[in-house]
């Protein structure tokens, strides 16, 4: 894990990012830090935010090859049979900020991966409030970016789990009140 966030920190000077060289090591370095064995949900969380934040970083510099390399990775620590809600909450950050970084819209494919990832987290899953929060202001969040850029079919899935999120028999005032403000402001 800190030899990734070493690499996040270090100074990108030949080309976009590096070489392909600097990339690969980078990959390498993520694919063994997911594959330490008796690493803890803290760490598994650490290294998914630092990819979030390369992820971010890559897209914005207009590499596309490398930050969908990126998003893999992201996937990869989702869809392990270990990995937790928070886990999936960052994958969902990222494909948000993969859709509409540098103010353009990715790819109709990421935008119903989107809508798929946060169908499955806002269905039967247990979450803590903290979760629960902040999958309230992603969804809010996803849903205001969606209207900006004109993106009436996943805006009318986000609006239609808005509702169903908001409704739910356990949902609490905050939530209630997040959504509400949501909705209020769509």
């Amino acid at each position: 894990l800190a030899l990734v966030e070493a690499l996040y920190d270090t100074e990108w000077k030949a080309g976009l990012l590096g070489g392909r060289k600097r990339q690969e090591d980078w990959l390498d370095a993520i694919r063994t830090a997911e594959r330490k064995p008796g690493s803890t949900e803290r760490q598994r969380v650490l290294l998914g935010d630092t990819v979030v934040r390369m992820h971010g970083r890559v897209r914005r510099a207009g590499d596309d090859e490398f930050s969908d390399l990126l998003l893999d990775r992201l996937r990869a620590m989702a869809v392990r049979p270990d990995a937790s809600i928070e886990q999936w909450l960052t994958l969902s950050g990222a494909i948000c900020d993969g859709l509409w970084i540098g103010g353009r819209f990715g790819n109709r494919d990421l935008a119903e991966e989107l809508g798929e990832v946060l169908t499955l987290l806002t269905g039967d899953v247990e979450a803590s409030a903290r979760q629960r929060m902040t999958l309230a202001g992603l969804l809010v969040g996803t849903h205001h970016r969606a209207v900006r850029h004109n993106d009436a079919l996943l805006s009318k899935t986000l609006l239609t789990l808005l509702h169903a999120w908001a409704l739910r028999p356990e949902a609490t005032a905050e939530e209630g009140a997040v959504l509400a403000n949501g909705l209020q402001l769509a």
